[in-house]
């Protein structure tokens, strides 16, 4: 139809489909009660009038089994398991009962009668500990099928983000790199994203190892606008008090309420925190309290206006860190679509680490508009 964009199969120009799954909590907290959960499940394809819903009981039992398999996986991720059978297998399990409670039969026929190039996960700002990403239906993880990126919604209303029709087109890049000086393989990030710049991609700042102190960076973040903050170091997080997780810099950490109250010139479009636990998130919990604290790192970004945030939801090795961030570079520059560049990046670290039960393909959460580039060739193609 010309007035959709004349869009043919035969030509390979096929409709963008950026769907949206919301998982909310029941609004009233009548339905709340320590047995069971209530949620409701929207699906959504963008550009459509219906948005289709069901809603969920998650039941004791239920709840208790999808704990218990975090626990496993936690456990695993600090050595403290030793089987990767047992990991790998636990998983593959969680993933299907995430996908099998939220989804369920009638979500799985509406994902095939609506294929998405791009999905988008909408998280209840208190299920934001749920690792989404590794919802998987009978051929594996969703993520390794599509771009998948996160919404928060949350109760607080968040800062204002950029505005790109104010901005030039230099992609302006601070890196703070290994502040503890105990990272062996880091180094490969900081010459990725150094080529990028010699080719011209970037410009690129430096804080690396006793220069990535916490007035430097404050100083830097005052003084430029930059479009990407890329941390490469320790990170920490307290699942009973989020609030207090964060970075390691060279002279102490840089908590949660310490990277909101940064005095950006203006907030980065994306934050790249190469880090265990920096998209982790505590259950039951706003995505910022009142007191300017964020439920883990990720949330301190987004609280603070950040428009995206990829880390990683579990300890990650600085091979697998490597790995994901060198390919998501290379991909973005390739391909000028973040949602691609994170999907190539999960699809290489997975084909080369999940033999070894490595979590980091999985549990590298990206929260952000992943629709962006598809929406953009709807417009080109009209």
């Amino acid at each position: 139809m010309a007035f959709l964009g004349r869009y043919r199969r035969e030509t390979g120009t096929t409709m963008p489909r950026v769907v949206t799954i919301s998982v909310a909590r029941a609004a009233s907290d009548a339905l709340k009660t320590e047995q069971t959960q209530h949620f409701s499940v929207r699906m959504h394809e963008e550009g459509t009038p219906v948005t289709w819903r069901r809603d969920i009981a998650l039941k004791g039992p239920a709840q208790r089994a999808i704990e218990a398999d975090l626990v496993v996986l936690d456990d695993w991720s600090q050595g403290l398991r030793s089987d990767p059978k047992e990991a790998t297998r636990v998983a593959t399990r969680l993933g299907r009962r995430l996908y099998d409670t939220f989804l369920g039969a009638s979500g799985s026929d509406y994902l095939a009668e609506h294929e998405p190039t791009a999905l988008m996960i909408d998280a209840d700002e208190t299920a934001l500990n749920l690792p989404w990403e590794l919802m998987a239906d009978t051929e594996g993880p969703l993520v390794l099928k599509w771009p998948v990126g996160r919404i928060v919604t949350t109760r607080t209303r968040p800062r204002p983000e950029r505005d790109p029709r104010d901005e030039d087109t230099t992609i302006a890049v601070l890196a703070v790199v290994d502040p503890s000086r105990d990272l062996s393989d880091v180094d490969s990030e900081l010459a990725a994203l150094r080529r990028l710049g010699e080719m011209g991609y970037l410009r690129l700042d430096v804080l690396e190892g006793d220069a990535a102190t916490h007035a430097s960076l404050a100083g830097h973040v005052a003084a430029t606008a930059y479009d990407v903050l890329h941390f490469s170091g320790h990170g920490g997080f307290l699942p009973g008090r989020p609030g207090l997780s964060g970075l390691q810099l060279a002279d102490g950490p840089l908590l949660t309420r310490s990277i909101v109250d940064l005095p950006w010139q203006k907030p980065p479009y994306l934050a790249i925190t190469s880090a265990c636990w920096s998209a982790r998130s505590a259950p039951d919990r706003r995505l910022a309290t009142p007191r300017g604290g964020g439920n883990g790192v990720a949330a301190a970004f987004l609280s603070a206006g950040a428009s995206g945030c990829l880390g990683f939801g579990w300890p990650v090795t600085v091979r697998a860190a490597a790995l994901f961030v060198e390919t998501f570079y290379g991909a973005l520059v390739d391909q000028e679509n973040v949602g691609r560049a994170v999907l190539e990046a999960r699809r290489a670290t997975m084909q080369e680490l999940w033999g070894r039960a490595d979590l980091a393909g999985l549990g590298a959460v990206f929260y952000g508009d992943v629709g962006t580039a598809e929406r953009r060739e709807l417009q080109q193609a009209e």
